[in-house]
């Protein structure tokens, strides 16, 4: 169990003394809920050590934990509290009616991804086009997206998925029921060879894709095995996030 260390400034909220490090290198805000996660994560994030990255799109200035309702029920209709988001750094944008994840590396915001709650917009031409579901800002090849169990421990067991929301679901799941995984989105379905480098402190990986990527997901546990890694697909006719918490539990013991 990590213990405690100091109390200290933190680098979002800014505050001067709501910030706990601990042995690990974690540290949590208890004003904010800003987390840095320690152990495991820690030496990821100081593999991939990814760098500026000049064409990334500054987050929109009016972020903040004050959701629409309209963003409160997408987050919620998958049975994840609205506390449990915000601990895990999800903000949202009035101005761009956006939910946004973001990931931090060394106290810097190195990533960040968009969920578009509009459909559309209307262009300076007065043209109507469609917005895509996602945006991301950053890339994610070199960056550690990991969502951490945050009990006491230490975890050996990571779970690779789709998009955030079914990471922090499982990442969750740890809390409620007891089954220790990490959980880390993908973004899409592809992992980088940088990556896989950094994840040989898990012992065991599973990959759990969305229900129509079976081959996809099949594909990559292939992959990882090849590289050493103790890994199973899971093939379910439904999302990660959209499973029940006993469900998850069930597969991941």
């Amino acid at each position: 169990m990590a213990q405690f260390v100091r109390h200290t400034s933190c680098p979002q909220c800014g505050s001067r003394d709501n910030l706990g490090e601990y042995s690990d290198g974690s540290a949590f805000c208890f004003g904010c809920h800003f987390y840095r996660p320690g152990s495991v994560l820690s030496k990821i994030q100081e593999r991939l050590s990814p760098e500026p990255d000049s064409a990334h799109r500054p987050l929109p200035s009016d972020c903040s934990t004050h959701f629409h309702p309209v963003a409160v029920s997408w987050l919620t209709q998958y049975d994840v509290s609205l506390a449990e988001y915000i601990k895990r750094g999800v903000v949202y944008s009035p101005s761009k009616h956006q939910i946004i994840f973001r990931w931090f590396n060394n106290d810097k915001l190195v990533l960040w991804q968009a969920r578009n709650l509009n459909k559309e917009y209307t262009d300076k031409e007065g043209k109507t086009k469609i917005l895509p579901k996602y945006f991301t800002s950053g890339d994610h090849s070199d960056v550690c997206t990991i969502f951490p169990y945050r009990g006491d421990g230490d975890v050996r067991r990571l779970v690779l998925v789709e998009d955030a929301t079914s990471a922090i679901k499982i990442a969750s799941t740890s809390l409620l029921n007891g089954a220790t995984s990490d959980a880390m989105p993908l973004l899409g379905t592809h992992l980088p060879a940088q990556k896989i480098d950094a994840l040989k402190g898990y012992k065991q990986i599973y990959v759990w894709l969305d229900h129509d990527k079976g081959k996809e997901a099949l594909k990559l546990s292939q992959r990882l095995s090849l590289q050493g890694f103790n890994t199973k697909p899971i093939f379910t006719e439904f999302d990660p996030k959209e499973a029940t918490y006993d469900f998850i539990e069930s597969v991941l013991k």
